[in-house]
């Protein structure tokens, strides 16, 4: 198995952890300190959301989202590990949101505003305070804040 510090500025290498495909698209590294509270959370988060064979995009830029359908999600670089790790908390709770089928995409051709939430059509915002409130965020929100309560105690 490959470790982080076979990664260093500007490489590109797929890194595979415990089912889990991580790609760098940054020429940023982690310290080794870093490294180790990264996969913490990438295992406490997979262990509790029940997710694996993902794969996590960490880009120096951009915004961190996810999407289901393909399992795949976009962590942004921070310099702030638990900034990251909350941030990647979050992403795989939409992942598991859309694999269980909490939060799927309309089933009307072209509609790109409204998703099914829980079983009900729902509107989809993509910012402001409206987005905030979205029940689907407010979950991922709310299980990313227990999982980082749960990772600081290890990681201290």
């Amino acid at each position: 198995m490959k470790s982080f510090s076979e990664f260093n500025e500007g490489n590109s290498k797929d890194l595979h952890h415990n089912g889990f495909k991580i790609t760098f698209k940054m020429n940023k590294t982690f310290s080794e300190e870093d490294k180790i509270k990264f996969f913490s959370m990438l295992d406490l988060a997979a262990g509790y959301l029940k997710v694996k064979n993902c794969t996590i995009h960490i880009t120096k830029s951009g915004d961190s989202d996810a999407s289901g359908r393909t399992n795949h999600c976009n962590v942004r670089y921070d310099k702030n590990i638990e900034k990251m790790v909350e941030t990647l908390a979050h992403e795989l709770t939409h992942i598991k949101q859309h694999l269980v089928g909490d939060f799927v995409d309309s089933d009307e051709p072209f509609d790109y505003d409204h998703g099914v939430w829980k079983g009900k059509r729902a509107k989809i915002y993509t910012s402001g305070v409206k987005y905030h409130h979205s029940p689907w965020e407010v979950e991922a929100r709310d299980i990313a804040r227990k999982l980082i309560g749960l990772w600081k105690r290890f990681n201290k």
